[in-house]
């Protein structure tokens, strides 16, 4: 029996104590002082409650810890899965149009139908030693997981060539135990090459519906690729099941295996929100510039490596769009006359976030084994408000919300690291997160000043509406071994947001609007 998670002690009262301060006003504000003795999380686990234990130890030690979110329970969905497998499916064919194994609906939905192999798959050019950036020269120099595969490229914009190791599957065989060999092409995975991917079923034999589904959807931070058997507690099939509040199918590690409906609801950085309130992040692209240098070895479990890159690509394309959610800060502040103070602050933020997105796309090439960056960031539909409600209510959803929220699970993330420099390095991410989300506070304090019963609403209502987009729908815990390398992931998480927004959020918003009315 594995042991109990060890609890990851996280001072809220301090970071609430630091935002109350950042806005001016007094320390024990919402009834909090220096010495907080009452506060849950004081108590040395994670949120606050006894931390996220998952199962004793060997001797009868430690329980299952806190009761938080264990799954998805309130998806509205569709009709939900079952049954006896889909009729006149379509079976679906590799690059040399052969069946590749798997076989989609005629609603959408994809199905594991056999365990074909994938067999030897076209890489990226080989090297010849010449390239600008280069970290193999011939395949056999790429060891640190099965079929290392030395390609070559070119890097999105920057006209520069790179040589690196980029690793990949032919069989479920190479793949370790409870993850199957998944293609490019059936499902978005982030990668263009053959990845293992966590699998509760192999085939659709396995299951009692005789269907074994395969999932993925974009949380913000990754794709989250999984393949459950479908049953009878599916909350939908397809995307078309699931509404505008939450709407991509998909299987959380959290949801029990089931199909749920999920949002993109990553809260790493400052967000950018268009005008319809969807999270914008740009597209992966295989480049070099983006991407700082970092000494760490990636694990040797290929599908902890992919699910660490898919993770640490999503973190990247967060912070990275995150350099224009303080961009458009700036603008709105200048717009609306705000003092020198907040726009220096706000430009500062702005270059921190290009730090972190060159950590973050660092981390990312090391576990993919190739250099990723991002691409043009679609900014169609991220407008520029002048109207002062609209840009308290954005401020409050990326800013005091999520970046609330952000800095917290940056810290968390970094205490749970392993390699000192990786664990040095994500600290200091957690400042900067934690000194943006006191400008995001002290902010919103000057936009509220002298305002009426209105904006101070809109402020409440675009708190409750932060809050609800990201506490929504099930989280999926991090892969065995993932906490190491800064993923978070599961009911730890989950917990630790609701507990940010009860403990943190909410008091320092109840004070604000005390001391403004």
């Amino acid at each position: 029996m594995p042991l109990a998670a060890a609890p990851i002690a996280l001072d809220l009262p301090r970071l609430r104590l630091l935002l109350l301060g950042a806005m001016g006003l007094p320390l024990l504000a919402a009834g909090c002082g220096a010495e907080d003795k009452s506060d849950p999380d004081t108590s040395g686990g994670l949120y606050g409650d006894g931390g996220s234990g998952d199962g004793g130890s060997g001797d009868g030690g430690s329980g299952d810890g806190a009761d938080g979110a264990d799954g998805a329970d309130g998806a509205d969905g569709g009709d939900g899965g079952g049954g006896e497998g889909c009729a006149d499916a379509e079976s679906l064919v590799g690059p040399d149009g052969a069946p590749n194994g798997y076989e989609r609906c005629p609603d959408g939905a994809i199905n594991r139908a056999s365990a074909e192999p994938v067999g030897s798959w076209s890489y990226e050019p080989a090297c010849v030693g010449d390239e600008a950036y280069r970290d193999c020269t011939v395949d056999a120099d790429c060891t640190a997981a099965p079929n290392g595969h030395c390609t070559a490229s070119t890097g999105f914009d920057t006209g520069e060539s790179y040589c690196s190791c980029t690793y990949g599957c032919e069989t479920d065989a190479d793949c370790a135990e409870g993850s199957v060999c998944l293609p490019p092409g059936v499902v978005e995975t982030g990668f263009t090459w053959p990845t293992c991917q966590p699998a509760s079923c192999v085939t659709n034999a396995d299951c009692e519906s005789s269907e074994c589904g395969v999932s993925s959807y974009d949380n913000g931070c990754g794709f989250t690729v999984q393949l459950s058997c479908r049953s009878e507690a599916d909350a939908c099939r397809t995307d078309a099941d699931c509404d505008a509040g939450l709407p991509d199918c998909g299987v959380n590690w959290g949801s029990g295996g089931a199909f749920v409906c999920n949002t993109m609801d990553c809260a790493i950085g400052r967000p950018l929100h268009d005008v319809e309130q969807a999270i914008v992040v740009a597209p992966a692209a295989r480049r070099v510039d983006w991407a700082a240098g970092f000494d760490l070895a990636p694990p040797a479990d290929p599908a902890l490596a992919a699910a660490l890159a898919a993770h640490w690509s999503g973190v990247a394309a967060m912070e990275h769009a995150s350099v224009a959610s303080f961009s458009r800060a700036a603008l709105q502040l200048l717009q609306l006359g705000a003092p020198p103070a907040l726009l220096a602050q706000t430009h500062g933020a702005a270059l921190d976030e290009v730090r972190h997105a060159q950590l973050a796309y660092g981390l990312a090439s090391v576990f993919a084994g190739a250099p990723v960056g991002p691409g043009p960031l679609p900014l169609q539909n991220v407008v520029l408000h002048a109207d002062r409600a609209q840009v308290v209510w954005d401020l409050v959803v990326e800013a005091c919300v999520g970046e609330t929220v952000g800095a917290a699970e940056a810290r968390a993330a970094a205490l749970g690291c392993v390699d000192p420099a990786l664990k040095a390095a994500l600290l200091g991410v957690a400042e900067d997160e934690e000194r943006h989300a006191a400008l995001g506070w002290a902010t919103l304090r000057w936009l509220l000043a002298g305002a009426g019963p209105a904006l101070q609403a809109q402020a409440a209502a675009a708190l409750e509406d932060g809050a609800q987009a990201i506490l929504a729908g099930a989280e999926a815990p991090a892969p065995a071994g993932a906490a190491a390398f800064g993923l978070l992931g599961g009911a730890d998480r989950q917990r630790l947001r609701a507990r940010v927004i009860d403990a943190v959020v909410r008091p320092c918003m109840g004070a604000l609007l005390g001391e403004a009315s």
